[in-house]
């Protein structure tokens, strides 16, 4: 039997026995149902959160829903879990328990999937450290390498290296990627690291910021001669060194003033002219893993042969 019909059954009661008490009845029962009424709105929006208006029928099944929740056999174990772990053991009603419990499964849940994650990306890095063990032994260093980072890795296996052996960030673009500065002999410098079309770590470029022509004989000279001295001290002296006076140098093309080679290797130590600009730059390379150069003027593919 629904509120309505017990209200009606009641008021029909009252109207046939009591007709003179009549409004006094009437007077109490509206004062307890809109008592009822208040307390179910007051429970619906502590437990849902929801303030807007909610007429009294939809309070009713909302009651009942909770209700049928409570009284499921496991509430019991899990109200004295929610009294045990927070101390409110009075005060608090049927949904500040069911709240608790709901949010302490999505907890569970959350961090189960987080342990779940972790592994997946523990595994990862097992993979991971595996393949760059493996990319390490088939690239062997060289006195040429850039804080003993050899030629020949990956990717994934150069930036590992890079974390291990450098600890500064890196700036990816495209085929290469570029460490911001590194000081030599007080002078700074940038480092682009450059990947071949297999994906394979083969050269770096260490460059000075751009200077003008009146800095050609005080600081582009102390550059050039920082560049030489640097990988001289990993590799040697260069057979043979060359300085050049500003007119010397020709637009876009780098004028080498010192020069390595091995079966390999080979480096460039020299000044970049562009415009009134001036760059000095040192280029190591492991000659067998370059690009190969586009020919110019191709006339057939090899599809045409």
């Amino acid at each position: 039997m629904n509120s309505h019909l017990s209200i009606l059954v009641l008021w029909t009661f009252i109207f046939a026995t009591q007709l003179p008490c009549l409004a006094i009845n009437t007077s109490s029962h509206d004062t307890l149902f809109a008592e009822l009424s208040a307390k179910l709105s007051t429970d619906y929006k502590r437990c849902t959160g929801d303030t807007s208006a909610v007429k009294f029928d939809s309070l009713i099944r909302w009651k009942k829903i909770n209700d049928a929740r409570a009284d499921d056999s496991s509430f019991k174990m899990i109200r004295r879990q929610y009294m045990e772990s927070t101390g409110n053991v009075e005060g608090f009603c049927s949904c500040d328990v069911l709240a608790w419990n709901d949010a302490r499964f999505k907890y569970q849940r959350s961090y189960e999937d987080s342990v779940k994650l972790l592994l997946a990306a523990k595994n990862d890095r097992d993979v991971d450290s595996i393949l760059y063990k493996q990319d390490l032994a088939a690239n062997p260093t060289s006195r040429f390498d850039f804080s003993g980072i050899p030629f020949g890795l990956s990717p994934m296996s150069f930036r590992i290296a890079f974390a291990e052996k450098v600890g500064q960030q890196l700036f990816e673009d495209g085929d290469s990627c570029r460490l911001e500065d590194i000081p030599i002999d007080g002078e700074h410098f940038a480092v682009t690291f450059f990947f071949n079309q297999q994906n394979r770590y083969y050269s770096y470029r260490i460059t000075g910021y751009e200077l003008t022509g009146k800095d050609y004989s005080t600081r582009i000279s102390t550059q050039i001669h920082s560049l030489i001295n640097w990988l001289s001290e990993k590799v040697g002296k260069p057979p043979k060194q060359e300085f050049f006076s500003i007119m010397e140098l020709r637009q876009n093309e780098l004028k080498v003033n010192a020069s390595w080679n091995t079966d390999s290797l080979s480096a460039q130590a020299g000044i970049f002219c562009t415009g009134p600009k001036f760059l000095t730059e040192l280029h190591v390379n492991r000659d067998i893993l370059k690009p190969l150069p586009v020919p110019h003027n191709r006339h057939k593919t090899l599809g045409d042969q």
